[in-house]
């Protein structure tokens, strides 16, 4: 029996999987900003493929960044999750995983993201919900972790979260995709140590942001 009109093909789904994990690879892998174009070709998809399976060009870009998401799940699980009793120290790992993340890939799809969040106002959500609120909770629940603990006194937590990690990733977006590190040279390692010791120090002697 011939498949019926408007039925998907057999192997929709598994070739929808591959046409995202080819892309997200290219992303991962290739230095950007990305052109819609650019990331069609590196699938070798046509726009009348990128429609038939995605809607449009905003779609794929949203299956890409859901895929990116949910493989770090894990290690956003794992960072929320293992937290050392020491408020500086933890600061400070975590800190360093997001440079070590920015550079091993992420720094790319943050890119992707805010390219199409700026310039296409209703993909802003998509960006903020699968690419920067996912670090940002994260930071509150170890964060969490500390008050419920008594390591630290409460906190805004959300505002807490945005003081320990907006500086480090404005100072990636410097050095790495805006071209800073040739031009403003910035010790990373360095700038998270004194970083993460002045979080740390603030949220345990001012207490930081307090809760509403």
């Amino acid at each position: 029996m011939g498949r019926r009109k408007g039925a998907r093909n057999v192997d929709f789904e598994a070739t929808k999987a591959d046409i995202v994990s080819r892309v997200a690879h290219f992303v991962t892998e290739t230095p950007g900003p990305h052109s819609f174009r650019s990331l069609a070709a590196a699938a070798d998809l046509n726009a009348g493929t990128v429609r038939h399976y995605f809607g449009d060009g905003e779609g794929l870009i949203r299956a890409v960044l859901g895929f990116l998401h949910a493989r770090a799940e894990p290690m956003l699980r794992q960072a929320a999750t293992e937290v050392p009793p020491d408020v500086e120290r933890s600061c400070r790992e975590f800190l360093l995983g997001v440079v070590f993340g920015w550079e091993a890939g992420l720094g790319s799809i943050h890119r992707l993201g805010m390219t199409y969040g700026l310039t296409a106002p209703a993909f802003g959500p998509t960006y903020l919900d699968m690419v920067l609120e996912p670090t940002l909770r994260t930071a509150e629940a170890r964060l969490a972790r500390h008050v419920a603990e008594g390591q630290l006194p409460a906190l805004d937590l959300r505002a807490a979260a945005l003081t320990l990690v907006a500086p480090v990733v404005l100072a990636l977006l410097h050095q790495e995709t805006f071209g800073g590190k040739e031009h403003r040279a910035l010790d990373l390692g360095a700038f998270v140590e004194r970083h993460a010791a002045w979080c740390a120090g603030a949220f345990e002697r001012d207490g930081g942001p307090r809760p509403r």
